[in-house]
């Protein structure tokens, strides 16, 4: 039998140190492991924490940090869950903070241009 020194690799925990065909390799501390060993809790993994909760929000005064980031879509920031939507950060696109009226206007604008391709591919069935 012939064997193959290069092919595989040794799951990282101390416990285990199986040589996987398949290996994967942890996103926070970069090891490799087994399927059995790849999460986090079974490897005991100590950058988990560092790596889960680093999208920290924008708004000032705030320190919550998520797993995800929430881009706002007028600004381009990140901010938490509580402070995602523009009107919730002081949301300022162009150096201008928005008003909630003109939020409001920003969105119709963009909700107006599906709506008219919309109808206009219809007037287009129709005829």
């Amino acid at each position: 039998m012939m064997e193959f020194p290069d092919l595989g690799k040794h799951c990282s925990e101390k416990t285990c140190k199986q040589l996987d065909f398949l290996p994967l390799k942890c996103d926070a501390c970069k090891e490799v492991f087994c399927k059995d060993h790849i999460t986090y809790d079974t490897h005991k993994c100590t950058s988990s924490y560092k790596k889960i909760f680093t999208n920290k929000c924008l708004k000032e005064g705030c320190k919550r940090k998520e797993m995800m980031k929430l881009v706002c879509n007028q600004c381009h920031g990140n901010f938490c869950i509580k402070h995602r939507h523009p009107l919730d950060h002081d949301c300022k696109v162009g150096g201008r903070p928005i008003s909630k009226a003109g939020y409001a206007a920003i969105m119709r604008a963009s909700g107006s241009n599906k709506m008219s391709s919309n109808l206009s591919s219809q007037q287009m069935l129709m005829s």
